[in-house]
């Protein structure tokens, strides 16, 4: 083992229910150091041009970097490296929490996963001992209901734990990839991650990286906390969340409204304000060592938009919930955002979604009975949490949506895809 590195790469086979240990290549460590970077590498060295992104020839790269621990600001954080379904391109998608670093704890800094399981399986990591478990059981449950009955059968809640939710099965190509209320997603590693029969994986680890110079090292994070701490955006962040971006963005015309229509909407600041004092439960949520702590802790008290208590609010989660599709109502945008997590499908692909069909229905593209008899009008609050169900179990109109922007304007012609707006 070098230092700073486990040193080592799991290779998790599907088809063959089974895990390989790998050394790591240092020569290209020192070129690429780790994270996106050497999960790019890897990536482009092994996949074949051309592949389905949902065949069992895509992989997937859970990479990790010498900084991948709770101990240095921005420590937390996990890449996941595969070819895009959504895009069918590279795909590249983050998350924070202590999934990452209870990875590199566990013994190794990536693991890769290939091929595809004859059935629902999960994978369990515990200190370098590798499993692969049935999951018949988990096939369409939620994200929370995944996690309490993976910790359950292991008796240990100590085990770090990431799955997909039925959008991922379904294979929702802007499906996401869960961390116990964190989420991978862009680009639909959930899709890849259902396409292999891989609904999660469980990890803990007891193992300690060691720096090179380890009172060096410490003093360099010591150094990096503080210059992180001043910075005034850390303030803002820390007091306002990324939600309390809203406002400013908003005035200064950097605010998608009406699918792209227009650039603001004049109601930034009354939606931030009703958030502050109906949803809020409490400031300066992250995982360890993270001096940011931008994370909320949200719910939605009562009425038919009800919530229990989770993670979220984010800023672009809200604004394509709220403005993109001109919808007032911040308690249905919440509740839409607990169902996009609790399902595993992305929040910002299910408001561009939505708001392309809203247009399509608006410019009779879409009629009545194209949309399983809903009201696709502007603002229809009520609508949203339907579509978001339909969306991530591909039912009805739903399954149009699930293939994202693109590939849906050009199912449906017709002008469409003049304001199909995608990446």
């Amino acid at each position: 083992m070098v230092n700073g590195y486990a040193g080592k790469l799991l290779r998790i086979f599907l088809d063959e229910k089974k895990g390989k240990e790998e050394n790591l290549n240092f020569d290209d460590l020192r070129n690429y150091i780790g994270g996106v970077g050497y999960g790019a590498k890897l990536l482009y060295d092994e996949l074949k041009e051309g592949i389905d992104p949902l065949s069992p020839k895509n992989k997937l790269i859970f990479a990790t970097s010498p900084l991948t621990m709770n101990t240095v600001p921005g420590g937390g954080s996990i890449e996941l490296c595969f070819k895009s379904p959504l895009t069918n391109g590279w795909g590249e998608s983050r998350c924070g929490g202590d999934f990452g670093p209870e990875v590199r704890k566990a013994g190794y800094d990536f693991i890769i996963i290939e091929g595809k399981a004859d059935q629902p399986v999960y994978l369990v990591i515990n200190d370098r001992k590798v499993s692969i478990k049935p999951a018949d059981h988990l096939k369409g449950k939620t994200v929370t209901e995944k996690i309490e009955k993976i910790k359950n059968y292991l008796g240990d809640s100590d085990f770090k734990v990431m799955c997909i939710g039925p959008g991922g099965e379904n294979l929702v190509k802007y499906a996401t990839v869960m961390f116990e209320g964190r989420a991978a997603g862009r680009c639909g590693a959930g899709a890849v991650m259902g396409s292999k029969n891989l609904l999660a994986i469980a990890v803990k680890g007891t193992n300690k990286i060691t720096p090179a110079q380890p009172e060096e090292f410490k003093k360099a994070v010591r150094m990096a906390m503080k210059v992180v701490k001043e910075n005034p955006n850390t303030t803002a962040f820390k007091e306002r969340g990324t939600i309390g971006d809203m406002p400013g963005i908003d005035v200064e015309g950097d605010f998608p409204t009406k699918n792209w229509q227009s650039n603001s909407w004049g109601k930034g600041e009354e939606i931030y304000n009703y958030f502050s004092h109906n949803n809020l439960i409490k400031n300066n949520m992250c995982y360890q060592g993270c001096p940011i702590a931008c994370g909320r802790i949200v719910q939605v008290k009562n009425g038919q938009y009800k919530t229990p208590v989770h993670e979220g609010a984010e800023y672009e989660s809200i604004a394509a919930l709220t403005a993109f599709v001109l919808n007032e109502n911040v308690d249905a945008a919440i509740n839409c955002t607990y169902l996009c997590n609790e399902y595993g499908i992305d929040t910002i692909s299910v408001g561009a979604s939505i708001a392309f069909a809203m247009e399509c229905f608006e410019k009779g593209i879409l009629n009545q009975n194209d949309v399983d008899g809903l009201d696709l009008t502007w603002g229809n609050a009520e609508v949203l949490p339907i579509l978001v169900k339909k969306i991530a179990l591909r039912d009805g109109i739903g399954s149009l949506l699930a293939d994202g922007v693109k590939q849906a304007a050009q199912k449906l012609g017709n002008g469409s895809e003049e304001f199909a707006i995608h990446g």
